[in-house]
């Protein structure tokens, strides 16, 4: 029994210092982004200048909330979550901690799905016959992730107990438990709570419209790039693709950091996931959301990437000792996507 709460305590340590090491690369994403937003967005649309500045302001508060305020851990096999951040330090309740994050990280999900629907307005060419209905629904799933997105935060309520009963619950019938079991810091749920399984069901159907999205964007933008081809420039279809190209990366995106976390957090409820490593590994996944959003922005917005592409030479130049090749210029009237 020692030797498994003296593993628990190692993952934990090996954890907390890649949490407090993973800030040294993203920070510098954040720090591009918000000066390309700033220099190197003027040829963009208003609209899309707005929405593009708000979900990377809104990933980097998701970031700075996640690493330092926040800072989660869950311990297997105890259905519940440490918070170790800032925010603890100054006795704010973990539950208050877990609703912020996870609103977060599913209203960066929904600008991004806002956008990722932009770009679809701008691949689907007005020519082709269920235009309009396709605007339609781009605008009515974009409002339905927008209202999810807020009330998928009142499921977590369904997990709420009394503390003191369910950790009282869970040291008469659970063993090992983690050394901070009876800290203030560690918030839990047992299976005495009846609304555990609408939770899980919640979760499904949360996870279910991501899936659901994930396929449908690229199918639909695929199918009709496909349809209409012929009556398309190549110089068009080149654009298109170009977009399309970064949809995908978004849909990755999606996967990766929202879909894989979320499915590992509630089959971790439902005891489905027994490999102490797992559950963390996953959040680093999640905690990462925001630095992979922006990242994609970096790599798809083309002024953005040039400007990258650029700076990352003079880093290069400086490093190496070299004169900078001339050609590294910035072209701020490129066009979104190249």
């Amino acid at each position: 029994m020692e030797a498994i709460v003296e593993e628990q305590n190692r993952i934990y340590s090996v954890y907390s210092t890649i949490i407090k090491c993973i800030p040294i690369i993203t920070v510098p994403i954040h720090c591009e982004a918000i000066y390309c937003v700033i220099k190197r967005s003027p040829g963009f649309q208003l609209h899309y200048t707005i929405i593009l500045t708000v979900h990377i302001l809104g990933c980097l508060w998701e970031e700075f909330y996640g690493f330092q305020m926040f800072r989660p851990m869950v311990f297997i096999p105890v259905v519940g979550i440490y918070a170790d951040g800032i925010l603890s330090m100054f006795g704010v309740h973990p539950f208050i901690q877990l609703c912020g994050i996870f609103f977060a990280v599913q209203l960066n999900a929904a600008i991004l799905t806002h956008i990722t629907f932009y770009r679809m307005k701008i691949i689907i060419p007005m020519s082709f016959r269920y235009y309009y209905r396709v605007i339609r629904f781009g605008i009515f799933a974009t409002v339905l992730i927008y209202v999810g997105a807020v009330l998928s935060v009142s499921t977590l309520f369904l997990l709420v107990e009394d503390q003191i009963e369910a950790k009282n619950y869970l040291y008469a019938t659970l063993r090992p438990l983690p050394s901070v079991f009876w800290s203030d810091k560690y918030m839990v749920s047992t299976s005495r709570n009846p609304n555990v399984s609408v939770f899980l069901i919640c979760g499904a159907v949360c996870v279910g419209f991501y899936v659901f999205l994930c396929i449908t964007l690229p199918s639909l933008c695929f199918i009709i790039l496909h349809r209409t081809r012929h009556s398309l420039s190549d110089k068009v279809i080149r654009a298109q693709r170009a977009y399309l190209r970064t949809i995908l990366l978004q849909v990755g995106v999606v996967i990766l950091c929202t879909i894989m976390p979320f499915c590992v957090f509630f089959a971790g409820i439902a005891n489905l996931v027994t490999n102490p490593i797992i559950i963390p590994a996953s959040l680093i996944f999640s905690l990462c959301h925001g630095a992979a959003s922006t990242l994609i922005h970096l790599l798809s917005n083309k002024p953005f990437r040039d400007t990258m592409k650029t700076q990352l030479a003079w880093v290069i130049c400086c490093l190496t000792c070299t004169r900078p090749k001339r050609s590294n210029m910035i072209h701020t009237l490129s066009s979104i996507v190249g």
